[in-house]
């Protein structure tokens, strides 16, 4: 386990092949926004597309610090929660595509734990930032 924080990319770029399978577990679905008077209509392919993508950019910024010596807490946090929002994220969507009838009790629930999520995915790239600089800044 220690080892994988230390090579924190592999495991960023192991969790890509699983996003491309729920993109086809949901090839056909799409999901609407509507927001004032236009509808945006997203794909599960473009969702687990655009998150990959970002995996990928992760995984290739922590290739590149490979070298350098990071703090080991902020990469475990960084990593678990990026991870934790991508799978979970394409989870809830291929999920709610099967139960378009969701109670709204339901539906609030879902959304305040994607929020949860949201945030300690934003403080775990805060802290990649932050780690990156520290890692600089430090002797190797």
């Amino acid at each position: 386990m220690q080892n994988l924080f230390h090579q924190p990319y592999k495991p960023i770029w192991a969790t890509i092949p699983f996003i491309f399978l729920f993109a086809i577990i949901g090839w056909n679905y799409s999901i609407d926004i509507p927001l004032h008077d236009t509808y945006y209509i997203i794909t599960v392919v473009q969702i687990s597309a655009v998150i990959s993508v970002i995996l990928f950019i992760i995984g290739i910024i922590d290739w590149f610090f490979r070298e350098r010596k990071l703090i080991t807490w902020m990469t475990a946090f960084h990593v678990s929660s990026t991870i934790a929002l991508c799978i979970l994220v394409m989870i809830i969507n291929t999920t709610l595509l099967y139960f378009p009838q969701i109670n709204s009790r339901i539906w609030y629930a879902i959304k305040q734990i994607l929020n949860f999520l949201v945030l300690a995915a934003m403080l775990g790239q805060i802290l990649f930032i932050v780690n990156l600089v520290l890692g600089l800044v430090r002797k190797k």
